[in-house]
């Protein structure tokens, strides 16, 4: 699950090594003096993890019920983010097999 802590992390996805898209918007988390929360590393990457769920094998969530907590998919929740996924959700499932050991 990507949460509000891998926002605050930042690092332009660096902490993921399977990064697959990033978010530039603010967490929307409608705080009490009407603001926002920006990252001070710069956007969060999204990892393809979070669109695998554990219940499933070979099946990808590329939409905006992927694992998100709830502050963490007020950033990613954008169309532009969206199609990011969706476009890598399809790569991941049409690239060839690597080489077998």
């Amino acid at each position: 699950m990507l949460t509000e802590t891998d926002f605050c992390l930042g690092n332009f996805g660096a902490h993921h090594p399977d990064c697959i898209a990033f978010t530039d918007h603010a967490l929307d988390c409608h705080s009490p003096d009407g603001g926002c929360i920006e990252a001070d590393n710069g956007p969060m990457g999204i990892p393809l993890r979070c669109l695998q769920p554990r219940e499933y094998d070979n099946f990808l969530v590329a939409s905006r019920g992927a694992s998100f907590s709830s502050l963490a998919a007020s950033a990613a929740r954008l169309q532009r983010n969206m199609i990011e996924i969706g476009e890598a959700a399809a790569g991941a499932l049409t690239s060839p097999p690597g080489p077998l050991p």
